[in-house]
């Protein structure tokens, strides 16, 4: 399974096709039409960033990515509470001086 980075999730199957003879298609005029729209620009082999924002192999992988964003999440909640917190303390202090 993974996560693009526009956000969406996908299902990747990792099953060699059978018609790739060293690299290049042997059917290729008879070559479905998801190879057709196939755009070889996006192939990983020649990427230099990985395709995918979040990839999930196994289990362990799960539980990474799982314990990642429960992390980030308290980091984000804990951030949002001390940027409310400071807010409102300045905003208190204005109303004594004012």
């Amino acid at each position: 399974m993974l996560r693009t980075w526009e956000g969406d999730w996908m299902v990747q199957f990792d099953t060699p096709c059978e018609w790739l003879k060293d690299g290049r298609c042997s059917h290729y005029s008879l070559r479905p039409q998801v190879c057709r729209d196939y755009d070889p620009a996006e192939c990983e082999r020649y990427c230099t960033v990985p395709a995918e924002k979040v990839l999930i192999r196994d289990e362990k992988d799960l539980d990474r990515y799982l314990e990642e964003r429960r992390v980030n999440g308290a980091k984000r909640r804990s951030a949002r509470s001390k940027g409310g917190s400071q807010r409102r303390a300045e905003t208190g202090a204005s109303k004594a001086t004012g």
